[in-house]
């Protein structure tokens, strides 16, 4: 009966020990991307501010030969321009793979649409 017992406690510890690894590794892993995420984001908030003409923005990505996809707009807001970064990993359980890309998103002005927000975007392909 003690061997028993104490080869549970042994199994109970080397799995508490696994699974604290295993959240380590996940956040450390988190923490990569999303300081990726910024290294990326960064050179487009530097140089386009809020308030750009969507032309100057269509200017700079040429300029710079950069892909995106337009999204259109919803409501009073223009529409967006999409920068896929690629996909990421999910869990694997409930999400399998990220969609991450950086949004140029545009309000309707006049006479030209005007940059109203870059930011990262993240989409699930989960459950």
């Amino acid at each position: 009966m003690k061997k028993i017992v104490v080869a549970i406690a042994i199994a109970v510890v080397v799995l508490s020990a696994w699974l604290v690894h295993s959240r380590r590794e996940s956040l450390a892993a988190h923490a990569r991307r999303e300081a990726a995420h910024r290294t990326a984001l960064a050179p487009y908030q530097r140089d386009l501010l809020i308030g750009t003409s969507r032309m100057d923005v269509d200017t700079y990505l040429a300029s710079k030969n950069v892909k995106y996809s337009t999204l259109p707009g919803q409501g009073s807001d223009g529409p967006s321009y999409e920068v896929s970064l690629g996909e990421e990993p999910g869990d694997g359980f409930v999400c399998d793979r990220w969609s991450v890309s950086i949004l140029f998103e545009f309000k309707m002005a006049l006479p030209s649409d005007t940059l109203r927000e870059i930011r990262i975007q993240e989409i699930g392909h989960c459950l």
